[in-house]
């Protein structure tokens, strides 16, 4: 596996995301998270999948990849970014999270 990403695959990742097949739709999350993609389009994604998804597993795997996808390396003070990453994700856990 070479871990790059040309628009042409990502064209292609994007449509993975709608998959009638929940393996696919997990696998093209996975893929994120290898791949550490950080397009706004599939961070979408990713995101409305967390939302949506009816299946436990491909939630789990889309919130995973989310996580590597919005991951940039941190700076002094850049706990705004963080939170605002974990309020994205606190409504599918339903709690709440303390940054101290």
């Amino acid at each position: 596996m070479l871990g790059i990403m040309t628009a042409k695959l990502l064209s292609a990742l994007l449509r993975c995301f709608d998959d009638a097949f929940a393996t696919v739709r997990g696998e093209a999350c996975g893929a994120c998270s290898r791949l550490r993609v950080h397009d706004s389009r599939v961070v979408a994604r990713l995101a409305r999948l967390i939302n949506d998804d009816q299946i436990h597993r491909v939630k789990a795997l889309a919130i995973q990849g989310h996580s590597t996808a919005n991951h940039r390396p941190r700076r002094q003070g850049d706990r705004g970014a963080v939170a605002l990453s974990l309020l994205s994700l606190s409504s599918v856990f339903c709690c709440s999270v303390s940054l101290e």
